[in-house]
């Protein structure tokens, strides 16, 4: 009897999920409008092969039943270097309609730096579900900017950099061979770089 309760259980939370939870921007947040993907931080290397992103509106989300979908879609792109200087004003960037839910953009790594992609729901100010959304973006010429509210939806960040490259100024110092300081600089690269330290004696090695 136990095995026949626990079958039904496992069928009635299959049925039970609507498949929204895919659409969730932060695991756990409800209500997001959509996605982008790939999720997460994008590591790319400079001068690679462009790569595509993608936005998806939740077709559960009330804006979607309101009638958006994703010719309300864009994407705007802006980029900085390693002291915070602009390297790319925030901008427009052409995107294609994949479907109803879905657009797409090529994202070319020609520039080393740190690159903020968002996507972004324009729809009339009347259709907002919610006056105090910190999704919304105030980007929208003045003429505009009583009827319509861009929303965000699910900002990514895109570094562009090179394959790991050789530490700087090494050195190493050691007091009676018992102990041994090591210290070096690491080069700029927007692609995180772990760097791991090991040392050999005669017939031994560092763990």
């Amino acid at each position: 009897m136990k095995s026949i309760w626990l079958l039904i259980i496992a069928i009635i939370g299959i049925r039970g999920e609507d498949g929204s939870s895919w659409f969730r921007c932060i695991p756990g947040i409800l209500g997001s409008i959509g996605v982008t993907t790939p999720r997460g931080d994008v590591n790319l290397l400079h001068g690679s092969e462009p790569v595509e992103l993608f936005c998806h509106m939740s077709p559960y989300h009330a804006y979607f039943k309101k009638g958006y979908n994703s010719t309300h879609l864009s994407f705007i792109i802006n980029g900085r270097d390693k002291n915070r200087k602009i390297i790319m004003d925030r901008q427009h960037v052409q995107s294609e309609v994949v479907n109803k839910t879905t657009i797409k953009t090529k994202f070319d790594p020609h520039q080393v730096g740190h690159f903020d992609v968002r996507c972004q729901l324009r729809i009339n100010k009347e259709d907002d579900i919610d006056d105090n959304n910190e999704n919304e973006i105030n980007e929208i010429d003045n003429e505009e900017k009583d009827a319509v509210k861009e929303m965000g939806i699910c900002p990514q960040r895109v570094h562009v950099g090179y394959p790991p490259k050789d530490v700087e100024n090494f050195s190493c110092l050691s007091e009676n061979w018992e102990n041994l300081n090591c210290t070096w600089d690491e080069p700029y690269n927007p692609v995180k770089t772990t760097y791991k330290l090991d040392f050999k004696e005669p017939g031994r090695r560092s763990p």
